[in-house]
This record gives C-alpha cells, sequence and structure tokens, in this order.
C-alpha cells in the first residue's frame, strides 16, 4: 500500500474534479423549500426566564413555537395560550 502525502493529492488535479461537481448545482437547489424554512422549537421550563426566552424566539420570524413543557400544568397551559401552541403539545 502506497502512501501518498496531502500535497501530491492536491497536486495531482482529483480534488479539482470533486470540487468542480459540487459547484454546479443549482441555488434553488441549496436554499430548501419553503416549509424549512423555520424552525420548530420546544420549550422546557416555562417560569419567568423560559417564557421570557421563549417570547423572543416567537417575535422573531424564523422560529415557530412547537411545544411547551413545565413541571406545573397550569404554567404549561398558560405558555401555550400565550405562543399559540396547540393543546396536543402543551405538556407537564
Amino acid at each position: 500500500m502506497s502512501i501518498i502525502a496531502r500535497r501530491d493529492f492536491m497536486k495531482s488535479g482529483i480534488a479539482l474534479a470533486g470540487t468542480a461537481g459540487l459547484s454546479m448545482v443549482e441555488p434553488g437547489q441549496v436554499v430548501g423549500s419553503q416549509a424549512n424554512s423555520r424552525i420548530k422549537l420546544g420549550v422546557v421550563g416555562c417560569g419567568g426566564r423560559g417564557a421570557w426566552i421563549a417570547g423572543l424566539f416567537s417575535r422573531h420570524k424564523g422560529y415557530e413555537m412547537h411545544a411547551v413543557a413545565d413541571y406545573f400544568p397550569d404554567v404549561a397551559e398558560n405558555a401555550g395560550k400565550t405562543l399559540g401552541v396547540d393543546a396536543s403539545r402543551r405538556f407537564s
């Protein structure tokens, strides 16, 4: 088995052929679909700090509040209502 040095590999052009194939991807394929454009978040711990942080993310348009969880059921319910989380995704 022969060992090839990194510099020899780069000189050989094999690496250049591999990167040329990657550069032929259309920009529309890289961006992704509209369905994947928002990140779904779940909040565990909806007390003072958790509710504050969740509010920051919900005001940002790149995130969707998907689920909430808290030790106390009434805190999870209130946070879910405030953040617009479906009742089936409110956990305690």
